[in-house]
C-alpha cells in the first residue's frame, strides 16, 4: 500500500483534541502529563501505532515521543518509526515484536526541534501525523506522582485563577520515569514525591542518581533511610535542605509538602547554561578557539607552498626557456601546478590525517572510587577528514543539544540505544558537545601521611600524568606535581586547611573558559574534607566513550574523589 500524500488538513496534534479552557492551560505551562492522550499514526490489519506527547519540553537536551507499538497478529512484525523535523533532526527506530507483543519505546528527539512529522511502517501499511510542542521562558519540572504535582499545578496560579508564569510541571508514574540520563538532563529539576527513592525500579533510580551527579537538581520528598546506599556520593546528615552531591545537589524533605514547597521555587535553573560559560557568541559550543590545533586553518604551511610554487614557476620558467627553449614550458607548467596541488594535498593527509578522529576535552570529574564510577562532565570538541558512521552513547552518557550550528541535521537511531548515525561529527568540520556521563572507572589515588609534620606520599592510579595535585591529610593540605601515571610521590604538606587562591587558579586555569567558575567553586573546587583529592590530569580518561577510536590532543580533566587506601 502506498504512503497517504500529505494533505492541507493535516496539522500538528497536540495531545488530542482538548476543551479551550484546557488548551489555555497547556500554553501557560501548568497542565500536568496527565490531560495529554494518545494519537494514532498507524493502524494496520498488522500494527498498530499510537505515540504520546508531553505539551512542554525543556529547550535542551530532549523531547520524549514515547510511542506505543502493538502486534495484532500471532506472526512476529517489523516495524519501523520515524520522526522528521528538518532541517532540525532525524530519529529513527526499528522494533521486532512477536505474536500479540506490545512495546512502548521512548523517541528521543533534540530539543530544539520542536515540530516535526512521525512516521510508521510495518512494511506494507503506512501512516505518520505531526507533533509540536511549546516554547516556553522556564524549562519544566519532572515531577513522580500525579497526585502531588496536581497541587504544585495548583499552587501556580494567580490569586484570580489565570496561570501565571510558574515552570512547567510533568507528571509521571514511577514506572515511567526515565531510565536513561539523555531524557532527564534537559529539565530545570526532577522531583521523587510519592514514592521513596530507595523503592523505585533500579534503572529509574540509577538514572536519576546520574542525572543528579552530573549537575542535575534532585529533589526528594523522603529522605532516604540510609542515602549512601542508593546515593553513591553521598557524605554528611540526613538533614533537611539541599546537599552537594558530585557536579549537581541533592534535596532532601520530610514530607511532599515541603518539597513543594522548594520545588515552587526552583524557577529557570538552566543546568547546561550554568556550567557551560555563555560565551560572547551566546550558548553555541565551538565558535571560539578550537580546543583541537589541527582543527584550524594551517596557513603557514600552505603559505610556504605557494611561496615555493611562485619562486619555481616565476624565477624558474626564465631559467628553463634560456637552457631548454619555449617548448619546454608547455610541460614544466602543468607539471609544476599537479606537483604544488599534490604537495598541498599531501600536507593536508599528514597534517589531519584520512580516517583520524581527533578530539579535545575540558573535563569535569568526580570519582566514586569505592564503588568504581566516575561522574563526569565534558565540553568535547572533535574533528575528523572522514565523518564517523556511528556515534553511539551508552545508557548513562548523553551529549547535551543545544541550539547552535552544532546540532542541525543530526541523524539518530535509536534501536539499540543512543546512536548518531549522521550530522554529529561532520567531515571537515570543527564541532563541540557538551556531555554528561557516569561510567565504569578502575581509576584511584592513594595517599598517605606518618603525621601531622613531614611530607606525605602519593600513588597516582588515574590512568594519565598527575600536572597539578592537592590532597587533605590530617587537616593539611599536601601538593604535588607532575607525577607520571602508576608513580609513587612525595607531596609537601602545609599547615593550610583549604587550598589557597593561587592553586584554585592553577586548576582554574586550563578550562580556557569553557567552564563557569562560580559553579566550579560550589562543588568540584569547593571545600575539601580529610580525604578529599583534587588534581588536574594532561588526558581526559574519563571522557564519555563514544565507541569509536579518537586521537587526543591538549586534553585537561580536573578530577575530585576520595583517596583509596
Amino acid at each position: 500500500m502506498r504512503a497517504r500524500p500529505a494533505r492541507a488538513t493535516d496539522r500538528p496534534r497536540h495531545g488530542g483534541r482538548v476543551l479551550p479552557t484546557l488548551l489555555g492551560l497547556l500554553l501557560s505551562g501548568v497542565l500536568p502529563s496527565s490531560a495529554s492522550a494518545s494519537t494514532q499514526i498507524l493502524n494496520s490489519p498488522r500494527v498498530r501505532v499510537t505515540a504520546d506527547q508531553e505539551q512542554q519540553g525543556p529547550s535542551e537536551g530532549f523531547l520524549t515521543l514515547r510511542v506505543h507499538a502493538e502486534n495484532l497478529t500471532g506472526r512476529s512484525q517489523h516495524v519501523r518509526v520515524r520522526f522528521e523535523s528538518r532541517p532540525s533532526a532525524e530519529v529513527s527506530a526499528e522494533l521486532e515484536l512477536a505474536g500479540a507483543e506490545r512495546r512502548t519505546l521512548d523517541l528521543l528527539i533534540p530539543a530544539h526541534a520542536r515540530y516535526g512529522t512521525l512516521a510508521a511502517d510495518d512494511g506494507r501499511d503506512r501512516g505518520s501525523e505531526g507533533f509540536s510542542w511549546h516554547w516556553q521562558s522556564h524549562d519544566p519540572l519532572l515531577l513522580e506522582g500525579p497526585t502531588a504535582a496536581a497541587e504544585l499545578v495548583a499552587r501556580g496560579k494567580s490569586p484570580d485563577g489565570s496561570p501565571t508564569s510558574f515552570p512547567a510541571a510533568i507528571a509521571v508514574p514511577k514506572e515511567l520515569l526515565p531510565t536513561t540520563l539523555a531524557a532527564l538532563v534537559g529539565y530545570a529539576a526532577v522531583g521523587v514525591l510519592e514514592t521513596p527513592f530507595e523503592d523505585l525500579p533500579e534503572p529509574q533510580r540509577r538514572a536519576l542518581e546520574a542525572y543528579a551527579a552530573t549537575g542535575g537538581e534532585l529533589f526528594l520528598a523522603q529522605v532516604p533511610a540510609r542515602p549512601e546506599t542508593s546515593l553513591s556520593l553521598w557524605r554528611g546528615p540526613r538533614a533537611e535542605g539541599p546537599h552537594a552531591y558530585g557536579l549537581g545537589q541533592v534535596h532532601l524533605y520530610s514530607n511532599a509538602a515541603r518539597c513543594l514547597d522548594a520545588l515552587q521555587g526552583v524557577g529557570d535553573i538552566r543546568r547546561a547554561a550554568s556550567l557551560s560559560n555563555p560565551m560572547p557568541y551566546g550558548r553555541s559550543l565551538g565558535a571560539s578557539d578550537p580546543l583541537i590545533g589541527v582543527a584550524r586553518v594551517p596557513v603557514g604551511g600552505f603559505l610556504l607552498l605557494v611561496l615555493a610554487f611562485v619562486f619555481v614557476i616565476g624565477p624558474g620558467s626564465f631559467a628553463l626557456r634560456a637552457r631548454k627553449g619555449p617548448g619546454a614550458l608547455m610541460l614544466f607548467i602543468p607539471l609544476t601546478a599537479l606537483a604544488t596541488c599534490g604537495g598541498i594535498a599531501g600536507y593536508g593527509v599528514l597534517h589531519e590525517g584520512v580516517f583520524t578522529v581527533h578530539a579535545a576535552s575540558r573535563t569535569v570529574t568526580f570519582l566514586d572510587a569505592e564503588h568504581h564510577r566516575a561522574a563526569t562532565l565534558s565540553v568535547d570538541g572533535f574533528y575528523a577528514s572522514l565523518a564517523p558512521s556511528v556515534v553511539r552513547y551508552a545508557a548513562l552518557a548523553t551529549p547535551i543539544p543545544q541550539q547552535g550550528p552544532a546540532y542541525e541535521d543530526l541523524q539518530l537511531d535509536l534501536t539499540s540505544g543512543l546512536a548518531f548515525v549522521g550530522g554529529f561529527i561532520p567531515s571537515r568540520t570543527y564541532r563541540e558537545h557538551l556531555d554528561a556521563s557516569v561510567a565504569p572507572a578502575r581509576a584511584r589515588l592513594s595517599a598517605r601521611s606518618s603525621g601531622t609534620q613531614g611530607p606525605a606520599t602519593v600513588e597516582n592510579a588515574l590512568g594519565a600524568k598527575v600536572v597539578d595535585g592537592a590532597v587533605k591529610l590530617n587537616g593539611r593540605i599536601c601538593l604535588f606535581y607532575n607525577l607520571a601515571d602508576g608513580a609513587s610521590g612525595s607531596a609537601s604538606c602545609t599547615e593550610e586547611a583549604e587550598l589557597s587562591q593561587a592553586t584554585r587558579e592553577r586548576f582554574w586555569a586550563g578550562f580556557k573558559d569553557r567552564f563557569a567558575p562560580d559553579r566550579l567553586n560550589d562543588n568540584a573546587l569547593g571545600p575539601m574534607e580529610d580525604g578529599d583529592f583534587l588534581v588536574s590530569l594532561d588526558r581526559a580518561v574519563f571522557a564519555p566513550d563514544l565507541g569509536i577510536s579518537v586521537q587526543r590532543e591538549g586534553d585537561y580533566q580536573l578530577v575530585r574523589g576520595r583517596v583509596s587506601p
